[in-house]
């Protein structure tokens, strides 16, 4: 009898156990589904209450480059397209407003758009036309090493930008580009050390600098939370390679100045391949407002998008920062007009 009770508590507990991994696997699928539904990918993204959703390059763009303008408030983004291998660079304000397209150059620190054939200054004045570098140097100059010396010691005492590349040294002096493309070292009088008396000149006129990305810092005060991790693909570690691997959806929260949360989701393989970038307040930026790049991860290409995107108040227009840049494109506008007339 008490051994028949045994087997009927074991059976009763069996059943019990098996109900409840079952109801905990409906729980947590159901958990899943609904995540999915309510965490967005950023490209889908239709915002919050008080937040909209920019879409500054879309999902199948790679950025090249970020930098920002102190001098005009302006960020300059360069996305590379590798299905059509185009580069392609922007002007976008602290606001995600877009200024302008422009086909890319190199950029150089104080703003120059530079290739070794042409430059252009749309970047700093809007002005789009491709210049040639001037020669500098005769043909004397070019076959006579006292004369090259000479010339070249001019253009760099008086040039407030030196670049230096192995197609040439190219040498700023006002607003003009010089480009000396003849080596020094090809003459046998040239010292040795030409090269290191003569360094580049890039820190006198320093506009463009790089943006931090606050990933880490915004995790660190818990102002970005991943919420969950849904595994989708993984991989056991085998001989000697010992790393598993893992890829799958993180849920993410950004807590936002006016109490919204932007729920996204991010599908990524070992992390999350992204970055979030804030202007800083000395700089003209706003606490509000987050520039979110994507990288796009070619393993999983119909879910781990790139692309570049922002978030900011849909009432940005009246932010203080916002006023403050209308009032320095203003000022900056009556300067130039003045300096038109004074011309």
């Amino acid at each position: 009898m008490k051994e028949n009770i045994n087997q009927t508590i074991k059976a009763s507990l069996l059943f019990f156990t098996l109900c409840l991994i079952t109801n905990c696997k409906t729980i947590k699928g159901h958990k899943i589904e609904q995540q999915m539904k309510e965490y967005k990918n950023l490209n889908e993204h239709q915002g919050t209450e008080n937040y909209e959703m920019i879409t500054i390059f879309d999902k199948k763009l790679l950025l090249d480059e970020i930098l920002v303008d102190k001098k005009q408030q302006l960020i300059s983004i360069i996305s590379l397209s590798k299905e059509e291998e185009d580069y392609t660079r922007i002007k976008v304000d602290f606001f995600a407003g877009i200024k302008g397209t422009q086909p890319s150059y190199n950029t150089l620190k104080d703003g120059t758009m530079w290739s070794s054939k042409s430059y252009n200054n749309w970047f700093i004045n809007g002005d789009d036309t491709k210049h040639e570098y001037i020669d500098p140097l005769t043909n004397e100059e070019k076959k006579d090493w006292k004369r090259y010396n000479k010339k070249f010691t001019e253009l760099y005492s008086n040039a407030s930008y030196v670049y230096e590349h192995y197609t040439g040294y190219y040498f700023k002096i006002k607003t003009l580009w010089y480009k000396i493309k003849e080596d020094p070292l090809k003459f046998e009088d040239c010292p040795e050390n030409f090269i290191e008396q003569y360094p580049a000149k890039e820190d006198q006129d320093i506009r463009m600098v790089k943006v931090k990305d606050v990933f880490d810092e915004l995790r660190k005060t818990n102002q970005l939370k991943i919420i969950d991790y849904i595994e989708q693909d993984s991989e056991d570690g085998k001989g000697l390679n010992p790393v598993d691997f893992s890829a799958g959806y993180y849920m993410l929260e950004l807590h936002l100045a006016q109490g919204d949360i932007l729920k996204f989701k991010r599908y990524g393989g070992m992390g999350t391949e992204m970055e979030i970038y804030q202007i800083p307040k000395e700089l003209g930026g706003s606490e509000e407002v987050f520039f979110i790049v994507q990288d796009p991860n070619p393993m999983y290409p119909k879910k781990s998008f790139g692309g570049m995107y922002a978030i900011r108040p849909k009432s940005y227009k009246k932010l203080p920062e916002y006023e403050a840049t209308l009032k320095k494109e203003t000022d900056d506008n009556i300067k130039k007009r003045r300096s038109f007339l004074n011309d």
